[in-house]
């Protein structure tokens, strides 16, 4: 998006995006969207757990680095999660005009967030042969060791960060936190608040996730996250019971305004205020901003959550649409907040929300927007608007 005669201020807007998740790159996504279609698959398996019971799921659609990883040896050390970051965080400084940009690249802040290690036991698993599944203790004795050398790297929690860094040489600030969707909320507010103290100019704020993997999918079973079927994945519906579990990673660029003006970048949205809480109105309550024409919520588990979001955000925004997309993209943890918020930042930039609305009628003219993440434990939420501040 460019403009040469965009205003610059003081703000801080998002200049690119990127994504991946089960329909692939943001603009297949966002068709898709308003298309109505669904990424959910009623019924999936993981190579590493073929006979774990599962309802419904959003496997990521296939990953092809091609355009961004010169070195092929580097996807060597590459898990599924890393590799989805990389693909979404080149897709993000593409659209920024970044990407081809060395000297802007080096200089950029790195903040992301990934959830828990999606191992790969199926590689431990075929070393041991037929006596694996019953000899546990040779498993975990001997199976490691028995594995591709590199599977450790893979496994490492910080790998998804370094290999951004490395692919698109990125020498900036950076920290990667874990594991749940509002690590993604305190990424954007490191990121937004260094570019407002001065401390560097832009930023590459993202998170990736692979929640169709052993570890994660056992944790989220344990806790009775996980939906029995499409149907009841979807927020806001009779029967929402659980969400849909989905491999996604997304990426947003934040520049200072008079960076982008610098660079005749025109925003898809400026930043206003970012809020992390326990509560699932804290942060709502915090912002303080004006009200919003639309609400893009992720993380519901179930109808209770549903109807607390209705209630809250009738009682303060009651002409605010509310809207969400785990019922059709699914939910993916650590990406599932930088995924709604690029959404939400990609709507603004059109004027208007895919026909993934729930609640209440479509926005004719959208100017403000508010993403918000709950899940019981913890909960999020950031304003965005059209245009300078």
């Amino acid at each position: 998006m460019t403009d040469a005669s965009f205003d610059a201020s003081s703000a801080v807007v998002v200049t690119g995006l990127g994504l991946h998740g089960g329909f692939g790159d943001l603009d297949s996504t966002w068709q898709a969207l308003s298309e109505g279609r669904s990424a959910l698959v009623p019924s999936h398996r993981i190579a590493d757990a073929p006979d774990l019971p599962l309802g419904c799921a959003v496997p990521a659609a296939k990953i092809d680095l091609s355009g961004y990883v010169a070195d092929r040896k580097t996807t060597k050390y590459m898990s599924d999660t890393t590799a989805m970051a990389v693909l979404a965080a080149g897709r993000a400084l593409e659209d920024a005009g970044l990407l081809d940009d060395q000297i802007a690249c080096v200089g950029l802040a790195l903040y992301m967030a990934t959830s828990h290690i999606a191992f790969d036991l199926s590689q431990a698993v075929a070393a041991l042969g037929e006596t694996s599944e019953t000899h546990l203790r040779e498993l975990g004795q001997e199976g490691l060791r028995r594995c591709n050398p590199l599977l450790p790297f893979k496994l490492l929690l910080n790998m998804p960060l370094g290999l951004v860094s490395i692919v698109f040489g990125i020498r900036g600030p950076n920290f990667i936190l874990y594991p749940g969707a509002e690590q993604g909320a305190l990424a954007l507010d490191a990121a937004v608040r260094g570019i407002r103290a001065g401390r560097f100019s832009r930023a590459l704020v993202g998170g990736s996730a692979q929640m169709l993997s052993l570890s994660p999918l056992l944790l989220q079973g344990r806790s009775r996250l996980l939906a029995a079927s499409p149907e009841s994945a979807r927020p806001y519906r009779p029967g929402h019971v659980g969400y849909a579990p989905a491999d996604q990673a997304a990426f947003l660029v934040l520049e200072s305004g008079p960076a982008a003006a610098e660079r005749g970048r025109k925003p898809y949205a400026t930043v206003g205020r970012i809020s992390v809480g326990v509560a699932a109105d804290e942060p709502l309550r915090r912002l303080g901003e004006a009200a919003p024409d639309a609400i893009v919520t992720t993380g519901n588990r179930d109808e209770v959550q549903d109807s607390q979001d209705l209630r809250t955000c009738e009682a303060a925004w009651p002409r605010a649409t509310l809207a969400s997309f785990d019922g059709q993209l699914g939910f993916g943890g650590a990406a599932s907040f930088l995924t709604s918020t690029v959404l939400a930042c990609r709507a603004l930039g059109a004027g208007s929300l895919p026909t993934a609305n729930l609640g209440s009628s479509s926005v004719r003219s959208l100017a403000r927007v508010l993403v918000t993440f709950q899940d019981g434990d913890s909960a999020a939420a950031v304003s965005l608007h059209r245009g300078p501040a």
